[in-house]
């Protein structure tokens, strides 16, 4: 029997264990119409941070620094990268990737990667270099950086337009990128957060 109360009604705990059975049964079917491929893409962005002891929904309550510290990394050695403001090709699906100018990426993002980690970027005909990236809620990402020759610019690809999709961004905001290795594998990460508000028109 419903308790109820002046202008409403509240449910009691038989209602509630419904409603509770009914949204594991919606989370089971979820999860089954996940293809293979989708499935084996999320176990690869959680090995990328074995130290991140979350799932993909209750990543979304921790927020990027904690994830950081739970990667064994500290937050004082998480430097700013750069801020780049988001066109309207970087924010297409469809191209998946995100471009950078050569000068900028030599200029700022080098100066984070070793010697080797540079070799595998600009590596002709490679496959360029596995950054594990954290979003603003924490949730864990497998981005590239490569560098393509046909037009001489730098792109960070693989799951950038998932990333993007995910944190709603759009063209003409800026985004503030991170960077951090995990303590114990020394691994080259980054953090990539919306830094500021639409600025400019479509």
């Amino acid at each position: 029997m419903k308790n109820k109360t002046e202008g409403g009604s509240c449910s009691n705990r038989a209602d509630n264990g419904g409603l509770f059975l009914l949204a594991e049964e919606a989370e089971r079917q979820g999860c089954s119409k996940q293809t293979g491929k989708e499935v084996e893409a999320e176990r690869e962005r959680a090995s990328l941070f074995p130290f991140l002891k979350s799932t993909r929904h209750r990543s979304k309550v921790l927020g990027w620094p904690e994830a950081v510290v739970r990667c064994h990394a500290m937050l004082p050695l998480v430097k700013s990268v750069c801020v780049k403001k988001l066109t309207a090709t970087d924010t297409r699906s469809h191209h998946n990737r995100l471009l950078f100018r050569r000068e900028d990426v030599h200029d700022l993002v080098f100066e984070e990667l070793k010697e080797p980690e540079r070799r595998m970027v600009c590596e002709e005909g490679g496959k360029g270099l596995l950054v594990p990236t954290l979003d603003e809620a924490g949730r864990p990402w497998a981005l590239v950086l490569i560098y393509w020759s046909s037009n001489g610019s730098y792109v960070l690809k693989k799951d950038w337009s998932k990333l993007a999709d995910s944190n709603g961004f759009h063209a003409h905001i800026d985004i503030e990128i991170f960077s951090f290795r995990q303590r114990t594998s020394g691994r080259l990460c980054f953090v990539i957060i919306r830094r500021s508000p639409a600025t400019g028109h479509a």
